[in-house]
């Protein structure tokens, strides 16, 4: 749903602007009951969460406008921005504190998303591109155990204009997809799109994910059990819900955070066994202000949310990962000021 933009302007598109897009008609291949599960209280739990800034930095140690948007294990996807404005992808691994370089062969612009690892210690990730001189978005899976030449396969939804797989697991892939007409204003310039869909690696085929009666679906996070990510119905106070679906009973779990309009899932992550989970993503105040934050759930059932909030500063949650009694979210904090103005930060929920 979103190709970063240039601004922090990329916190309203994350939430907003791709799910009230002109979405309507897609179709649902599958039946979504609704089950209503929000927190009974308002109270937010005591939970001590700590903050570090990871940002890409230049040749000459100078820290680059950067942003994280996947974590799984040792691995931590992002993307920085070079002096000529292009958007570089990486892996990082805070075990050794090394940054792998992920640029699809030919693209000018590429931001992977949502990694995985294999047994054998191996990573995984998905993301997009485009190409020099173009708006459009290409998706993309790669696979780090494989031959350099054999690392990158393309992931585009059939007939689409946009595709941006969000994030991977096993041999599942979720993101989303568009297409737009040629003459329209926003053919160019529409970064983001409002269909969802899932792939199979292994019979390579495509499923469009829709919520029903829904004017768009986004999928952001897919999990052992579940996907996670958000939808807009066309009418009522809240403008896009946030939800996590059960792919083995088809039951899709809305949540709307307190005093929001907007909410939407950007990670999900297995805390335990299916049906407990750790989730992140951001809200959108009636005033328009945006926050991020993280949500336990438990049996299925939302648990009390917990801000994130890297201090004096405006934060987007990407991703979430928990181990071993620790979480860590991972995403983009903004201070309109300093040398690049948005930067990656790590957040420790003990």
């Amino acid at each position: 749903m979103h190709q970063i933009s240039r601004t922090y302007r990329r916190l309203i598109v994350i939430a907003a602007a791709a799910l009230t897009s002109a979405c309507a008609n897609s179709a649902a291949t599958t039946s979504i009951p609704n089950v209503a599960s929000r927190p009974a209280s308002l109270s937010v739990p005591a939970v001590n969460v700590q903050y570090a800034s990871l940002d890409y930095q230049s040749k000459s140690g100078q820290p680059l406008t950067t942003f994280l948007t996947g974590i799984r294990g040792d691995n931590i996807s992002g993307m920085y921005r070079k002096s000529n404005d292009r958007a570089r992808g990486f892996m990082y691994h805070p075990s050794t504190q090394q940054f792998d370089p992920i640029d699809y062969p030919g693209a000018y612009n590429t931001t992977p998303y949502g990694p995985s690892f294999t047994p054998n210690g191996f990573y995984r990730a998905v993301g997009s591109y485009t190409l020099p001189n173009e708006n459009l978005n290409y998706g993309f899976f790669y696979d780090d155990s494989k031959p350099k030449s054999d690392r990158f396969v393309r992931i585009n939804y059939p007939g689409s204009t946009n595709t941006i797989p969000h994030s991977t697991y096993g041999s599942v892939i979720v993101g989303n997809w568009d297409k737009l007409k040629k003459g329209n204003e926003d053919f160019l310039n529409y970064p983001t799109v409002g269909r969802g869909f899932t792939y199979d690696l292994r019979k390579q085929t495509y499923t469009i994910f829709s919520v029903p009666k829904s004017k768009s679906t986004t999928c952001y996070g897919v999990i052992d059990g579940a996907i996670a990510g958000g939808y807009t119905k066309p009418r009522g106070i809240h403008v896009t819900h946030a939800y996590v679906y059960d792919t083995s009973s088809g039951v899709l779990y809305p949540y709307d955070h307190p005093g929001s309009v907007i909410t939407h899932f950007e990670g999900i992550a297995i805390n335990g066994k299916r049906g407990n989970y750790s989730l992140t993503g951001d809200w959108v105040a009636l005033n328009g202000t945006v926050h991020a934050f993280f949500i336990a759930m438990k049996g299925w059932k939302y648990q009390l949310p917990v801000d994130i909030a890297y201090p004096a500063a405006q934060t987007s949650g990407n991703s979430v990962y928990s181990q071993d009694g620790l979480t860590q979210v991972v995403g983009v904090y903004d201070t309109a000021s300093g040398p690049t103005g948005t930067n990656g930060f790590i957040a420790y929920l003990h």
